[in-house]
């Protein structure tokens, strides 16, 4: 059996098999963020998630999401 040996020339992420959707990344100074929705959504009063599923709603009518 051949041995190989690689060299990324990029950054590489090797995942546990979950699956994220692109809301859950913020890119902020070059650098990628993983916001947790469940933490974020735990966060916000009723009258913030009702604002936030507002315009959510919003992107979707108008094919942004």
């Amino acid at each position: 059996m051949a041995k190989l040996t690689l060299e990324t020339i990029t950054p590489l992420h090797i995942g546990g098999g979950n699956r994220y959707s692109g809301a859950e990344f913020v890119l902020k100074d070059n650098t990628l963020h993983r916001v947790s929705l469940d933490r974020l959504l735990r966060s916000l009063s009723a009258d913030q998630i009702e604002a936030l599923t507002d315009r959510l709603e919003g992107l979707m009518r108008i094919g942004f999401m």
